[in-house]
């Protein structure tokens, strides 16, 4: 597939199926307060959505900027509310959701750029707080690994998360080839995002859109979480072996998208404790 209308309808079939997983993720907690926001942009005239979550008792020690998974094409404001609000309250943060534009529409570094520009709005809004992480899902944690080597020259970032993260766009590693043919994401769906994230003005090595071949060795405190059962499994394995400051947690029999819906424990029994385990790390965090 390579025709631009059918990557767009694609996309949009994606965007309408995420959107229908809402209620699977469970009852939203209550925070201090969910309020919308517009952040200026480096281009002139436009505004990056977002929403910014305050904890409960609106005391946060930290703030952090999330960026949603999706596959570049899919995820919005609204997708990861349940897991957003548990880590404001449970990690006692500012959460900055950031509404990035998405493929095929803008591809790359369009998202990227907009997380950027958020997490400088951010960081000098609330520039009293001296902790500051990323967090990021899917390809949510593509972004946040590529961001993170970034400002990390800045002395910015406190912590990474990255949850399950895309970290090679190739789509060789025997992982995706041993587990993509049954588990979410199939190697042929990837590669259709893939397209529409590249659309072939960034190299398929370039460490904007595969952090795995970035020079890792330097990076901020960083926790990769990943299922076993996930086909991206291989390349955190590399990604985490490159990069010294860098811890990785599997866990057994859990698929894609298993941290996300943590309150379904019927289908995704460890996205609890895996969730709680992020958690303890950033708040291990110097």
């Amino acid at each position: 597939m390579n025709n631009t209308n059918e990557l767009l309808e694609l996309a949009k079939n994606m965007r309408s199926s995420y959107r229908s997983l809402i209620p699977s993720a469970g009852s939203p907690d209550e925070v201090y307060k969910l309020e919308d926001i517009s952040i200026p942009s480096r281009d002139t005239g436009r505004a990056i959505e977002g929403k910014l979550y305050y904890p409960r008792g609106n005391a946060a020690e930290s703030i952090t900027v999330f960026a949603h998974g999706g596959w570049w094409v899919s995820g919005d404001l609204e997708t990861h509310d349940v897991l957003l609000r548990y880590l404001a309250n449970n990690l006692n943060t500012l959460v900055l959701s950031v509404g990035y534009r998405l493929a095929p529409e803008h591809c790359a570094p369009a998202a990227t750029n907009d997380v950027t520009d958020a997490f400088h709005w951010l960081h000098k809004r609330f520039s009293s707080i001296k902790k500051t992480f990323l967090v990021g899902d899917s390809a949510g944690g593509n972004i946040m690994a590529s961001l993170s080597t970034q400002l990390n020259a800045e002395h910015k970032v406190s912590g990474v998360w990255l949850i399950y993260p895309v970290l090679d766009v190739n789509m060789n590693p025997e992982s995706l080839k041993r587990l993509a043919t049954e588990d979410f994401p199939t190697l042929d769906i990837l590669n259709m995002f893939k397209q529409s994230y590249t659309a072939g003005q960034v190299g398929e090595q370039d460490p904007l859109v595969s952090p795995v071949f970035a020079d890792n060795s330097n990076i901020p405190p960083t926790l990769i979480s990943v299922g076993e059962a996930d086909p991206l499994i291989e390349r955190s394995r590399d990604y985490h072996n490159a990069a010294p400051n860098s811890k990785l947690l599997t866990y057994a029999k859990q698929r894609h998208g298993f941290i996300q819906f943590f309150k379904n424990k019927q289908y995704n029994a460890l996205g609890q404790q895996a969730l709680d385990d992020g958690i303890e790390f950033l708040k291990s965090v110097d």
